[in-house]
């Protein structure tokens, strides 16, 4: 099993990624609407200092 990210090949399935210091991961998903999107730790005390982000779902063409 490649936690790290460091494989292109899927070995485990999850709607929660768990990410350690210094971990990656490659994250393919789709998204039934376009829109913005929020991403943030289920650490309140991480989050409330500023650590989440946004990203962008497109349409499909």
């Amino acid at each position: 099993m490649s936690r790290t990210g460091r494989t292109l090949k899927p070995t485990e399935e999850s709607d929660v990624i768990t990410l350690g210091t210094t971990e990656r991961h490659i994250l393919e998903f789709r998204y039934p609407y376009p829109g913005q999107f929020m991403f943030h730790p289920h650490q309140d005390w991480v989050a409330e200092r500023g650590c989440m982000g946004n990203f962008e779902a497109i349409g499909n063409a």
